[in-house]
């Protein structure tokens, strides 16, 4: 502490303390002009000092001469320790810094020599260090550490470059993604098309078939009528005999044909009905092979059966099986060139399923048409030379799978075709199935007519209802002779016969113009005054619809066109 302060001669200036006096002359007082250097004494990293001597050291000299520092991305956290080399009054050297990269302008430091950094991000820095003494006599040589700070894995430029690649690839492959989708869609928008398109035409070349059909049944029972009459007639010119042989062949032929298609039709709409019963499949099976035994030795072909020991039982439809095996056994003796055999499968008490096999030596089925050849209208090129509608095996199919079984193609063996007819022994609906046996089931009998005593003519009177004047005349001349015949054109005509004549049979068509046979047979059944009249119907629909709605509304019996006069007596008797 001064205590006193006095002046001497010659400017001295003497200042009393606990130590002594101190005393100088301020004339004398020299300024000093060094210009002192400044050195970077200490680098932390992470709170850790910097050593030359450890191992993964960043830096390979002394500190002191250090002017790059290359450091990891996690090594972020900095201090430096500066010293500017002024020993007059050290404490009062001042310092300034700046981190290029990171600080926009110099920061001034007075009494603290300590500069940190903390969580640098990666890159490239210039650290600037200058200092003065204690006059404040500024060094204009600045003391420079060049600073990177690597970057991390994933920013680093092969991972940008990856990322990029990646990214191209993502875009590419959703570019690419997206042209094959819509490229898809586009085909599959064609496939649909075409499938519409082929259903499309396909439906309208079976309805095309089936009108026909229809059609041309009206003129087959022309046909069929007259031929049966002539064939019961004894003939002696062999040559006209057999002429009418060929036609009453060819006729059955076409009606067969008509029959096959509206099954199929039927079978397509999925309105064949079927009527399950308890069937002996080897008596079934035995009587179709048998069916076909002639046409078989016509074409001098090895035609064999192989049953089982044990003679299986399933329930069936027996019509809608004997078309199945109808179908399968003309197609194998069609394209046969030796040899035919069928083979009913080993069958046991546990098996649930019953197979049959149908073998022929003909041109083999290529394995990537064993499912094409059940489309309807396919024929394979090789056997197209052969006659043949193209829907026999489509509706054989059909009707296997309305049975929930099936029917394919297997691998060839021995060189012959092999068709696998597969059906199941019980069917959930048979409980429910009243139990028929196999026979004709779309007529029934119609009670006799009484005979009625019109004055002079004892024959019964019979009403028949026909727009077709070819075929009512033929059932005219057909019944004439046992019966009286009236007729009528339609439904409206009948009605006003029945009022005035006494009419014990009505037989009618049910297409007819103004009043149809169904509505005749209505009102008929609803008036109490010919509801006793019994009515047979006439028709070329063969649908089980057609025939339910007939019966339901109380025909007596329902005959399909073409039937033959044998037929129509039978049910008139």
């Amino acid at each position: 502490v001064i205590k006193q302060i006095q002046k001497q001669e010659g400017s001295i200036l003497l200042f009393g303390t606990v130590k002594g006096m101190i005393g100088f002359n301020p004339a004398e007082f020299v300024q000093s002009n060094f210009v002192p250097p400044v050195y970077i004494t200490d680098i932390q990293v992470n709170n850790r000092e910097v050593n030359l001597r450890d191992s993964n050291s960043p830096i390979r000299n002394s500190i002191t001469f250090t002017r790059t520092l290359k450091l990891d991305y996690d090594q972020s956290d900095l201090r430096f320790s500066v010293a500017a080399l002024s020993y007059a009054a050290p404490e009062k050297n001042e310092y300034q810094y700046m981190l290029e990269g990171l600080d926009k302008e110099w920061i001034h430091l007075k009494e603290n020599r300590e500069i940190f950094y903390t969580k640098l991000p990666p890159g490239n820095y210039t650290f600037r260090v200058m200092g003065s003494n204690s006059s404040e006599r500024w060094n204009p040589k600045e003391t420079i550490l060049q600073i990177t700070i690597g970057s991390p894995w994933w920013q680093s430029w092969w991972a940008f470059t990856a990322y990029t690649l990646l990214a191209l690839g993502i875009i590419v492959t959703i570019v690419r993604y997206y042209h094959m989708a819509m490229k898809e869609k586009s085909k599959n928008r064609m496939e649909l098309f075409k499938i519409e398109k082929e259903r499309e035409s396909y439906n309208a070349k079976i309805d095309f078939f089936t009108n026909v059909t229809h059609e041309i049944r009206t003129p087959l029972t022309l046909l069929k009528l007259p031929i049966d009459l002539l064939m019961k007639k004894e003939i002696a010119d062999k040559e006209i005999k057999a002429g009418l042989e060929m036609i009453n062949k060819n006729t059955n032929r076409l009606i067969d044909l008509s029959n096959q298609l509206l099954d199929f039709r039927k079978a397509e709409a999925n309105k064949y009905s079927l009527a399950f019963v308890n069937s002996n499949v080897s008596v079934l099976l035995k009587d179709e092979f048998q069916s076909f035994k002639l046409v078989a030795e016509q074409k001098h072909l090895q035609y064999k059966l192989e049953l089982c020991r044990i003679e299986p039982h399933a329930f069936l439809d027996p019509e809608a099986f004997k078309k199945i095996l109808s179908n399968l056994l003309s197609n194998a003796i069609k394209y046969a060139d030796s040899s035919v055999v069928v083979k009913l499968l080993p069958f046991g008490s546990e098996d649930d399923m019953l197979k049959i096999e149908f073998k022929n030596d003909g041109p083999l089925v290529p394995e990537e048409l064993r499912e094409k050849i059940f489309e309807p209208f396919y024929r394979i090129k090789e056997t197209d030379k052969q006659s043949g509608t193209g829907i026999g095996l489509s509706l054989a199919r059909s009707l296997a799978e309305l049975h929930k079984g099936s029917l394919t193609v297997k691998p060839s063996e021995n060189g012959m075709n092999i068709f696998l007819l597969s059906l199941p022994v019980v069917q959930e609906e048979a409980g429910n199935q009243t139990q028929m046996q196999p026979g004709n089931q779309d007529t029934q009998d119609v009670s006799s007519i009484t005979e009625n005593d019109i004055a002079g003519d004892k024959r019964p009177n019979i009403l028949l209802v026909e727009d077709n004047k070819e075929i009512l005349g033929f059932l005219q001349n057909a019944l004439g002779t046992a019966y009286k015949v009236f007729q009528a054109f339609d439904g409206t005509q009948a009605l006003l016969t029945l009022q005035k004549e006494n009419i014990g049979l009505v037989i009618s068509d049910i297409m007819m113009p103004v009043m149809d046979g169904i509505e005749l047979c209505r009102r008929m059944k609803t008036d109490l005054q010919y509801s006793h009249v019994p009515i047979i119907l006439l028709t070329a629909k063969n649908t089980l619809q057609s025939k339910i709605e007939g019966l339901e509304i109380g025909a007596d019996a329902y005959i399909e066109k073409p039937f033959s006069p044998a037929h129509l007596q039978a049910q008139i008797a």
